[in-house]
């Protein structure tokens, strides 16, 4: 094999490895018969979400997703495929569902979130689920409604007593 095309293939598998160190979630597609245009507009949908989309060789890909304990995504890698990464959980599954119901050549084969794997319905799921700060403010919010209305309903007794003399 020609040596630069090995140092190559080096070089894609390593890029692949370094995103794959960094990402919670990793998701498999398929692109085919999606124009650039299209690919473009996912690219800045994940990259506003913290995530990145690599396109790569399924060989590449599994030498890259077996290296960064993503292996259960190996049967998925058949036919033109790319793998979407989120340093978030969940925060790159709703642009990547969003598109691929406006794009119908687009099939979300499955992913790792978590280090769990996910089929299709699962990642609907996962989708649906506030990201943590969301889940916070909820949560917060939730446990600040009690105290408040305890305190609007004592300064409303506060008020219906009668004020005394001066």
């Amino acid at each position: 094999m020609n040596e630069t095309i090995l140092e190559e293939k080096k070089a894609t598998v390593d890029r692949l490895n370094k995103e794959l160190a960094k990402a919670k979630c990793a998701v498999i597609v398929t692109y085919h018969n999606l124009d650039v245009a299209s690919l473009n507009v996912l690219r800045a949908d994940l990259k506003k979400n913290g995530g990145k989309m690599e396109v790569a060789k399924n060989t590449l890909l599994k030498r890259a997703l077996d290296s960064e304990n993503f292996k259960a995504l190996d049967p998925l890698l058949k036919g033109p495929n790319a793998v979407l990464t989120g340093e978030d959980e969940t925060k790159i599954l709703i642009p990547v569902l969003t598109f691929a119901l406006g794009h119908k050549d687009m099939e979300v084969k499955g992913a790792v979130v978590g280090g769990v794997y996910c089929d299709y319905d699962h990642i609907k799921t996962l989708a649906m689920i506030p990201d943590k700060n969301a889940a916070i403010a909820s949560l917060l919010g939730t446990l600040q409604s009690p105290v408040v209305s305890f305190a609007c309903a004592l300064k409303a007794y506060a008020d219906s007593l009668p004020k005394a003399a001066a």
